[in-house]
C-alpha cells in the first residue's frame, strides 16, 4: 500500500497527513473505492475497546496513493463477531538495511547513536520510560501500535492500538492509558484490552490525540490536532484522576511536548505550528494554568516536537526537521546543546535507564523517498545516546 504524503516540516512533526490526498479501498470486497476526502477520516470499529466516532467497519482497509514512498499499516479491523476484533496482517516493508550506531556530534563533543530497536516506525513517537518494570514504551501513530522494549532482553513487544495513538503513559493502578484517534483509554498489559474512559472531540471525527504526560500530581495532559494539521483545530485537554476531562487551552494546532518543573510550579508546552515553548504558572492543587509567555524560540531548522526536561529543569525538545535533540535554558531562551543526528525528523526523547542517564528517542520515517531512507539508515528505530547529564522520573496517572 501507499500513501501520497506532501511534505511540510511543521505540519509532519505531528505528524498530520491530509485526508484529502488518501484513498482509502476495501480489499477482498470487490474494487470498490471510498475516497476519505469527502468522508473525512473514517475510524475503526473495536469490540469491548474504544466508541467510535462516526465509526465504519471495512474489510481489510488499507492505504493507497501515487507517491514512490511505500508502508503498510497495521490495521485493526472489526465486525460484531462475538467479543473479538479482527487484526488485519502486518506486511512488512523492503527497506535498506540498519546501521547498528552512527556518530553524532554533541556541540563540540562526539556521541554514538545506539540503533536499540531496528524498526522503520512512520511516526515514532511517545517514548517513555518505567523505572517499576525497567521497560520503554513508545508507539507508532500511523501504525496502529505501541511497542515495549525491554533493555534487559533486547524484545521489543508490538500492541495492535487499531486507531491512531499519540501518547502512552503508566497507570498508578496497573496497565497504561492510552491518547488516542478516540480519546483516552486504559490498557491491560495482560489481556491487551482497551477500556474507554472519555473522549472530549466525540463530535470532531476529523481529529486525533497527539502527544502528552501527566504532571506531578497524577493528571494526564494530552492534546488534539486535525488529521491534515489544519490551523487551530485543535486544544489542550487534562485527564483528571476523578477520569473527567477539562480543556485547558484553545486553539492549537498541533499539540505536542510538555513538561513541569521539579518544584511543580512551571508547566511548558509546546505547539508545532508556533515553534516556541511557551511557559505557564502551574498549581498542583488545581491543575490551574495561567501567566502565559514564551521562553524558547526555535531560531534554527525544523519545528519543535516531543520535549524532556532533566534534573536540572533544563529543557529537551526533539526538532521535526531539525536532525537532533536540543537543550535550552527555559530561564534565558539560549540554547545550551545540541545532538546531532543522522535522522532527519526527530519526533520524541525520553530519560531512562537505572540512572535516568540515557536519552531514547523516536524518530518518523513516513513521507522520506527512497534516497533519503538510504541516507538515513536510523530513521524510524528507537536509538539512545549520552546526554551527559541525568533526568527526571516521569509521573503515572494516578486515576
Amino acid at each position: 500500500a501507499r500513501m501520497h504524503h506532501v511534505r511540510d516540516p511543521v505540519r509532519d512533526a505531528g505528524i498530520g497527513v491530509d485526508p484529502a490526498q488518501l484513498t482509502l479501498t476495501r480489499t477482498g470486497a470487490g474494487d470498490e473505492t471510498v475516497d476519505s476526502g469527502a468522508q473525512s477520516q473514517q475510524s475503526f470499529l473495536v469490540e469491548n475497546a474504544l466508541q467510535q466516532k462516526e465509526a465504519v467497519p471495512v474489510e481489510g482497509l488499507m492505504f493507497v496513493s501515487t507517491d514512490s514512498f511505500q508502508f503498510s499499516a497495521s490495521v485493526c479491523v472489526g465486525k460484531a463477531r462475538g467479543n473479538v476484533a479482527h487484526r488485519g496482517r502486518q506486511r512488512p516493508m523492503r527497506l535498506p538495511g540498519p546501521v547498528v550506531s552512527s556518530t553524532i556530534s554533541h556541540m563540540n563533543e562526539q556521541s554514538v547513536a545506539e540503533q536499540v530497536v531496528e524498526k522503520r516506525t512512520l511516526v515514532g513517537e511517545g517514548v517513555l520510560w518505567d523505572p517499576q518494570d525497567k521497560v520503554i514504551y513508545w508507539i507508532d501513530i500511523l501504525s496502529h501500535e505501541l511497542y515495549i522494549y525491554d533493555p534487559a532482553t533486547g524484545s521489543n513487544r508490538t500492541i495492535p492500538t487499531c486507531q491512531a495513538v499519540g501518547t502512552v503513559v503508566k497507570r498508578a493502578a496497573g496497565g497504561l492509558v492510552l491518547a488516542l484517534h478516540n480519546g483516552f483509554a486504559f490498557l491491560d498489559l495482560d489481556t491487551e484490552k482497551m477500556t474507554p474512559v472519555a473522549d472530549p472531540e466525540r463530535d470532531i471525527p476529523a481529529n486525533r490525540f497527539n502527544d502528552g504526560k501527566c504532571d506531578p500530581a497524577g493528571r494526564f495532559w494530552a492534546g488534539t490536532m486535525e488529521f491534515g494539521g489544519a490551523p487551530d483545530a485543535g486544544a489542550l485537554y487534562c485527564l483528571d484522576t476523578d477520569h473527567t476531562v477539562t480543556e485547558k487551552l484553545r486553539p492549537v494546532t498541533i499539540s505536542n511536548g510538555i513538561v513541569w518543573t521539579a518544584d511543580a510550579r512551571t508547566m511548558y508546552y509546546i505547539c508545532t505550528a508556533a515553534n516556541t515553548v511557551r511557559a505557564f504558572d502551574y498549581d498542583i492543587d488545581t491543575g490551574a494554568i495561567s501567566n502565559e509567555r514564551v521562553v524558547v524560540t526555535n531560531e534554527g531548522e525544523g519545528g519543535f516536537d516531543g520535549m524532556a526536561i532533566d534534573a536540572e529543569d533544563k529543557l529537551w525538545v526533539a526538532v521535526f526537521g531539525g536532525w537532533g535533540v536540543r537543550r535550552y535554558d527555559p530561564e534565558t531562551g539560549a540554547l545550551l546543546s545540541e545532538v546531532r543526528l543522522p535522522i532527519a525528523q526527530v519526533t520524541a526523547c525520553a530519560f531512562g535507564g537505572d540512572n535516568l542517564d540515557e536519552l531514547y528517542i523516536t524518530s518518523a520515517a513516513v513521507g522520506l523517498d527512497d534516497d533519503a531512507l538510504t541516507a538515513q539508515p536510523l530513521a524510524g528505530s528507537l536509538v539512545k545516546v549520552d546526554p551527559g547529564v541525568v533526568g527526571v522520573p516521569a509521573c503515572s496517572y494516578r486515576g
